[in-house]
């Protein structure tokens, strides 16, 4: 809404042809080629790194806890092409460093032109290339350290990594906005230090959740300080700023965690293996990691302490607010919609032009005043009523999260507005108006308990089929089903119908199917189809819970 018909530099426009190129309705080939792209990639980037040190003690655990840290940040998003260019230009200059040839340095030159097409992180490369020759530059002018008389390159060689840097730059301009992409790349990590204060991925470790991956990185950093210490005899001023910089990244920006064990993965290595050389295990370390398989495969890659994702190419439910977009198509609902940032490119993608997003991901477009604008209308009823009125909003979607938990009690008591839609995640509320008035929740809950008290016989006549149709309408997942075109396109009028004449307030807590005590409440026809289908509905991909039938 706030930049419709503004123009908008899509500099990750080759990642997205990429991502659509593998789309499918299911998401499967896109999340295989996400797992082949950064399997191949770390694989390759572990084998020309380690293979020196392979027989060091450490050397496969510490390749897995790089492996983990690399991972944890490998969506299938433009930021996995960071990982596989960064991997890349580490190993050209490991190789370099070993035998300092212009055509290590040559292979950097299209990787680069594809990087800066791919990912807004291109300008990495000649950054840290000029960083690595200032590095062996203060080595031999200045030297100061054990290990800086080691380092013998050739004022010729040195240059040749000054001119590299210069030329990666140079050929990032080969691109469909050429300088302006450049000037957009500098404004965004130098510049717009808005998206510090309010983007996560651009947060301080020391400002978000810890979860696993931070306690393995600090592992990983502590080893890598503890390794140098111990080999203080042969370090180099490269190797101290390499370390330097590996371990202030994260703390420019969670999302530089991944950089960071990357960047500092070849000297770790290398001082491990100096000081615990020869000694793996083949077989023990063979029944190891066939039990860390065989535990991964059962519970899932862990990522929190609390959580780990699913095993598998399939999907959670409740991430996306599929259900609630669903529920807005098939009602043909219209108007605009405050909504989450994440969530933007969904409603444009499904509901564009009946439904517009005020907000979208594109929050380095549209700058701090709009983004502050936007946040700060979740922590007052004022601020968020003058943010309605400008953008004459009529839709709110809130997540269930407890940054939305100002708002949503708000929503919930405002005569000016009434629930929608209580979603997997997300809750949608809609403005009152003379065709929708307003319904507390005292009023739905007794509505509720009246259908508990007198629920509906169920229609044994609604088929499988029907019935599973109608739960696939409900939870929103129509693309992967697309024989049930017909129930996915009913209002829930109409779908009320079609179920044998459950009660529309069923649909508006689809959710509550979920466990057995609600499942078997208020709505137990409605349940009862759930329980039936949902195995099937699974089969898609999914990971839905089956309460059981009630009886």
């Amino acid at each position: 809404r706030v930049a419709l018909g503004q123009p908008f530099l899509a500099y990750e426009w080759l990642s997205e042809v990429l991502f659509y190129f593998f789309s499918s309705p299911t998401g499967k080939l896109l999340s295989y080629f996400k797992l082949v792209l950064v399997t191949l990639s770390s694989t390759a980037f572990g084998y020309f790194i380690a293979k020196p040190y392979w027989k060091g003690k450490l050397t496969v655990p510490l390749l897995l806890a790089l492996a983990f840290l690399i991972t944890f940040r490998a969506a299938v998003r433009p930021q996995i092409f960071e990982i596989v260019f960064t991997s890349f230009l580490v190993v050209m200059l490991s190789f370099w460093k070993k035998e300092p040839h212009w055509k290590w340095l040559l292979a950097l030159l299209p990787a680069q032109i594809l990087w800066a097409n791919l990912h807004g992180s291109y300008l990495l490369g000649p950054v840290l290339i000029l960083m690595f020759a200032a590095g062996l530059v203060l080595s031999q002018k200045v030297p100061f350290l054990p290990g800086d008389s080691e380092l013998e390159f050739s004022s010729k060689e040195i240059g040749s990594l000054f001119m590299a840097s210069g030329a990666l730059l140079l050929v990032s301009l080969v691109n469909p906005f050429h300088v302006g992409l450049l000037k957009k790349s500098v404004s965004i990590f130098f510049l717009d230090s808005y998206m510090k204060e309010y983007i996560r991925e651009w947060y301080s470790v020391t400002r978000v959740e810890k979860g696993i991956w931070f306690y393995v990185w600090c592992g990983w950093i502590g080893w890598g300080w503890i390794t140098l210490v111990r080999s203080f005899k042969k370090v180099s001023q490269v190797e101290l700023y390499l370390l330097v910089l590996a371990t202030l990244f994260p703390f420019w920006g969670v999302r530089h965690v991944t950089l960071s064990a990357i960047l500092s993965a070849p000297d770790i290595l290398k001082r491990s293996f100096d000081l615990l050389p020869k000694k793996w295990n083949e077989k023990r370390w063979s029944i190891a990691l066939g039990a860390l398989a065989i535990l991964f495969f059962w519970v899932g890659y862990p990522m929190t302490l609390t959580a780990a994702n699913t095993p598998g190419a399939g999907f959670g439910f409740g991430i996306v607010p599929t259900d609630i977009i669903q529920h807005i198509r098939a009602n043909r609902i219209k108007g605009v919609v405050m909504n989450h940032y994440h969530d933007g490119a969904f409603f444009i993608s499904y509901l564009y032009p009946d439904v517009l997003p005020v907000m979208d991901s594109r929050t380095d477009f549209y700058g701090k005043e709009k983004l502050v604008e936007h946040s700060d209308a979740y922590t007052s009823m004022d601020l968020f009523n003058r943010y309605v009125q400008k953008y004459d909003v009529n839709l709110v979607l809130v997540r269930m999260i407890p940054e939305t938990e100002v708002l949503r009690k708000n929503l919930f008591e405002s005569s000016e507005w009434t629930l929608e839609k209580f979603g997997l995640d997300n809750m949608l509320f809609r403005k009152v108006d003379f065709n929708h008035p307003r319904k507390s929740m005292e009023q739905m809950t007794e509505e509720l308990n009246r259908l508990a008290m007198n629920p509906p016989r169920e229609e044994r006549g609604v088929p499988s089929e029907t019935a599973y149709c109608g739960v696939i309408r409900l939870l929103g997942h129509c693309e992967l089903a697309p024989e049930c075109a017909a129930q996915c396109a009913m209002s829930d009028e109409a779908l009320s119908a079609e179920l044998g004449g459950i009660s529309p307030m069923c649909f508006k807590f689809s959710q509550m199917c979920f466990k057995k005590e609600t499942a078997c409440g208020p709505c137990p026809s409605f349940c009862s189809h759930y329980s039936r289908v949902v195995e099937r509905v699974n089969r898609l991909g999914f990971h839905y819970p089956n309460p059981g039938p009630c009886s």
